[in-house]
């Protein structure tokens, strides 16, 4: 979605004794803000703090709708879902390996096929 980073517009708090500035960007057409810590380290490095805070507002408010929008949450469930695959797949391999060892024992079954993780 590439936010304009013209479209923020800064407000700047006193610099503090440790040397670091925070800065509230607020984006125009969304009106939605943020507060960003300009460390020393990257007071120091940057040339024009303006064009930096804009520029790192820009990204975090184009990730953040990403993640709200139906293809970030969609993105985001199917993720959570191949985690919980990997999940039951090293559970059913370490309970194979316990199994193997003491194979009197009752334990849990647990079957993951490549088929349904493969659709996740």
């Amino acid at each position: 979605m590439a936010l304009d980073p013209k479209d923020f517009t800064l407000t700047w708090e006193p610099v503090q004794p440790s040397g670091a500035q925070w800065c509230v960007a607020t984006h125009g057409p969304t009106k939605r803000s943020m507060r960003l810590k300009a460390a020393l380290c990257v007071r120091k490095a940057e040339k024009d703090l303006d064009l930096w805070a804009r520029t790192t507002a820009a990204a975090i408010l184009d990730r953040t709708l990403y993640e709200e929008s139906a293809a970030g949450v969609k993105a985001a469930k199917l993720a959570e879902a191949n985690a919980a695959a990997d999940d039951a797949r090293r559970a059913a391999e370490r309970i194979a390996v316990v199994k193997a060892t003491y194979p009197l024992e009752k334990l849990p079954t647990v079957t993951v096929t490549a088929a349904q993780v493969g659709e996740i």
